[in-house]
């Protein structure tokens, strides 16, 4: 079994609430990052809304796609 299948294999066995989980974990790291480096939060928030749309276009591409 290779790396990805095993990744694979995990995912399928989640359900949706640990998916939320992970989602606020992420967000939670990203306030610690923003805490521990307090130049993230100088930058213009015009750049992370570039990166949060470059980000989401293949997800919501394969969502919308048949």
């Amino acid at each position: 079994m290779n790396i990805f299948e095993w990744i694979n294999e995990g995912i399928a066995r989640q359900q949706w609430i640990d998916m939320t989980l992970i989602k606020f974990s992420s967000v939670f790291f990203g306030l610690l990052l923003a805490a521990i480096f307090p130049a993230l939060t100088d930058v213009h928030y015009g750049w992370y809304l570039a990166a949060m749309l470059l980000l989401a276009v293949k997800p919501v591409y394969k969502m919308f796609h048949r």
